[in-house]
């Protein structure tokens, strides 16, 4: 689904950041983005704007929307996620063998599961709109 990217003629500060992470992205590092606030400020314009400035750097974007009604359910948002990639997973590397630590998730380049599962542990909430990068996807 291709998305419009959104015109941003403000708030410069977040555009830089939002920039960097792209920048670290495409680069091949790890990133995570918690976009939290007030309903009406303009947290989806800002989530719009990096999605549209990485779906124009061949990122492929993924939106998930997380509601009161699914907290119960564990793993709601990152199944919305993942259900429409499942296509592309054969594509995916083969993960390193384990170290014989439960810590391997610690390393920089934290795949998607295991930043999940540290998301989940680690108490983090889902936010109303999410957008990852992929670089070469």
């Amino acid at each position: 689904m291709a998305q419009a990217q959104a015109e941003l003629t403000d708030r410069l500060g977040e555009r830089d950041a939002l920039g960097r992470l792209l920048e670290a992205v495409r680069a091949g590092e790890s990133r995570a983005l918690v976009v939290r606030g007030d309903p009406g400020i303009g947290k989806t314009v800002l989530l719009d704007h990096l999605a549209g400035r990485a779906s124009g750097s061949d990122c492929r974007v993924a939106r998930a929307v997380g509601m009161q009604s699914e907290m119960e359910l564990a793993f709601a948002g990152l199944h919305q996620l993942c259900a429409p990639l499942l296509s592309s997973a054969e594509s995916l590397p083969t993960p390193p063998p384990p170290t014989g630590s439960a810590t391997t998730c610690a390393s920089s380049s934290t795949p998607p599961a295991c930043a999940a599962s540290k998301a989940q542990s680690s108490g983090v909430t889902s936010t109303p709109n999410t957008a990852t990068c992929n670089p070469g996807s």
